[in-house]
């Protein structure tokens, strides 16, 4: 089989904090009448699975391609892993009011703690558009402890001890596993994972979910995997790294993701991180992106899969372009 790069079918989640912006804003077309919080566009995580939409492949799950060939979709080095699912996923999320209060489990605590089977999550939040006054939660405010964010939570003021952060498009914020995070109203962002759903909600503004019924709460499990010592967490700062056609900046680096921001004008090859895969994300423009004489059309919102055994892929806009790509860094060990 010879593989290429490969587009998906949108996994729509309606959300009671959702809304439309991820058709008005991204081009998407959402099913009617339905608020839209997140727009999952590659995915294996349990039975959300992303479907292939483009050529010999079409009709075919991630899953189902990727567990056939895992040396020529993941790379060799990754492959030797041993994940049991594709390792990132990446979606669009849409707040039209603020997200609960939450905090994810790194693995350890999700292997001995979730029966589900979910991995830790570590993520990373790029915004794509917010409202003048909008603001993420990213942490606790400095010197806050265990106990102190209890009693505040008990008193029901537990926004006293969260970090507050301005942002504005084109900002990025890590959000490593232990780390309390809310994203504000007004605020969309392209969000890049782990493969995992799990989640604990610590506090959730009082309100209830589409049954009238407020929506449940994991405190205990939530205090076990805050890392208070972690304090405030503000924006990643972008670092400009050389490139020969555009600009590019290496924008988030950790052990489970790697995120740039490409900027072009022009046609250009793209030399892809040694034996694995690369996402690109299209956040502004359109063009072709070209391998092995095939054309694949991109436009604003595309996410493109570019497996390991692909050559470099060639990237001709037809507008000035704007892409985050992600890719999973070699082993340190």
């Amino acid at each position: 089989m010879e593989y290429y790069p490969l587009k998906f079918y949108e996994i729509y989640k309606p959300k009671i904090w959702g809304g439309r912006n991820i058709e008005s804003l991204l081009g998407k077309h959402l099913p009617a009448g339905e608020d839209i919080g997140e727009s999952w566009e590659v995915s294996d995580h349990f039975d959300d699975v992303s479907v292939i939409r483009n050529g010999p492949l079409e009709g075919l799950t991630l899953r189902e391609v990727w567990r056939e060939a895992p040396v020529e979709i993941l790379g060799e080095e990754l492959a030797e892993r041993g994940f049991t699912e594709f390792p990132l996923l990446v979606k669009f999320i849409d707040a039209q009011k603020v997200l609960s209060v939450q905090v994810h489990p790194d693995d350890e605590y999700a292997r001995t703690h979730d029966p589900s089977g979910e991995s830790g999550k570590n993520e990373a939040w790029y915004v794509l558009a917010a409202g003048e006054d909008s603001k993420l939660t990213a942490g606790v405010k400095e010197g806050t402890t265990r106990e102190d964010f209890l009693r505040l939570l008990d008193e029901e003021a537990v926004e006293k001890c969260l970090n507050p952060v301005d942002v504005s498009p084109g900002d990025l914020v890590h959000i490593a596993a232990g780390t309390v995070h809310a994203i504000g109203a007004g605020i969309v962002v392209c969000e890049i994972q782990q493969t995992s759903d799990a989640t604990y909600r610590i506090w959730d503004w009082g309100r209830v979910g589409s049954d009238g019924k407020p929506r449940p709460l994991h405190v205990d499990h939530a205090v076990n995997v805050i890392d208070f010592e972690r304090g405030p967490v503000g924006k990643t700062a972008p670092r400009e790294v050389r490139a020969e056609t555009g600009r590019r900046w290496l924008l988030d680096e950790c052990e489970f993701f790697v995120i740039e921001r490409l900027e072009f004008g022009e046609r250009f090859t793209e030399a892809e991180p040694d034996d694995r895969f690369s996402i690109f994300v299209c956040i502004g423009g359109a063009g072709s992106l070209v391998s092995e004489g095939e054309r694949w059309p991109y436009r604003l919102g595309d996410t493109v899969l570019v497996p390991a055994c692909c050559p470099p892929v060639t990237f001709e806009p037809s507008e000035a372009t704007t892409m985050l790509k992600t890719f999973i860094p070699r082993d340190s060990a």
